[in-house]
């Protein structure tokens, strides 16, 4: 998806970087300040809310949440059918399998098997 990689993050969409605390731009090449695990701020004061090994922004304490995981602070999973960041990816599984919220992966209902 991303022409140029996202050096201090990883590519979410077409041309699109999602970075780690502490970094910006379009490419996660930008250095802002980095603050200590859980805190915020310009003096890294604030306590960070996410949940479920969210990242938290640096600056604005907004929470960066890993696959499977939704919601401002990161604590409510995947809607049923949907998978992976931002819990944006439909899932494709077939006769009633459920599938993985991170990966997407179908886990199979009893008496089928297969990759759908």
């Amino acid at each position: 998806y991303c022409t140029n990689s996202c050096i201090h993050g990883i590519c979410v969409g077409p041309e699109e970087c999602e970075c780690q605390p502490g970094f910006g731009g379009p490419t996660c090449n930008i250095l802002y300040h980095a603050c200590p695990s859980g805190k915020y701020g310009s003096q890294c004061e604030r306590d960070c809310i996410c949940q479920n090994k969210a990242l938290c922004d640096p600056v604005t304490g907004a929470c960066a949440c890993k696959p499977g995981w939704q919601g401002s602070d990161c604590s409510e999973p995947c809607d049923d059918g949907y998978y992976g960041y931002h819990c944006e990816q439909e899932c494709r599984c077939e006769n009633g399998a459920s599938c993985n919220p991170i990966s997407g992966a179908c886990e199979c209902a009893p008496g089928y098997r297969g990759p759908l």
